[in-house]
């Protein structure tokens, strides 16, 4: 948004993280100790990361960095093959707020859910298919972007799991 209002001649000037505020309090879907949030759906399938890939991260992340994983969706989402963990579909804006704002980390696809973890800047990892990642990736948080050379799944597990551990993961207090 700031490079379209610089292009159209206001003057350029720093830019801040964005930031949110979340409702008070813990969210009532949080985990009682630590996790991380996994937002594995996106509008389109080429936006979207395999989700046995996503069931592997998961394991690595809970594994390594001792956070329990949650998933999070949307209303039309299906988070079945997700159930080993806790899952969220269709809370209110309220809610997924204060979910990332509490969480320790954030993986997921190249969506909405990204741009909440930066504003409350949780290290993340996003995941880019034809998205332009240059333009699209979340901004002054710590995260690893990968970006696709082709198709989103050409993106391996090693990949994200080099990612994941490239990134300063501070437990946060539920």
């Amino acid at each position: 948004m700031a490079s379209a209002i610089f292009y159209f001649g206001v003057p350029v000037t720093e830019v801040p993280r964005a930031s949110l505020h979340a409702p008070p309090g813990r969210a009532k879907s949080a985990p009682l100790g630590p996790y991380a949030v996994i937002h594995p759906t996106a509008a389109i399938p080429e936006k979207t990361w395999p989700a046995h890939r996503f069931l592997e991260l998961a394991r690595f992340i809970q594994a390594s960095l001792e956070l329990e994983p949650v998933f999070i969706g949307g209303p039309a989402d299906d988070l079945s093959a997700f159930q080993p963990w806790r899952t969220i579909s269709a809370a209110p804006l309220g809610e997924i707020m204060g979910l990332m704002r509490d969480a320790s980390f954030f993986a997921g696809n190249d969506s909405g859910p990204a741009h909440i973890a930066a504003a409350f800047g949780v290290p993340q990892i996003v995941l880019f298919g034809p998205s332009d990642a240059v333009v699209w990736a979340p901004w002054r948080t710590p995260s690893e972007i990968l970006q696709a050379d082709g198709p989103i799944h050409t993106i391996t597990i090693d990949r994200a799991i080099q990612a994941v551990s490239r990134l300063p993961v501070t437990v946060r207090a539920s």
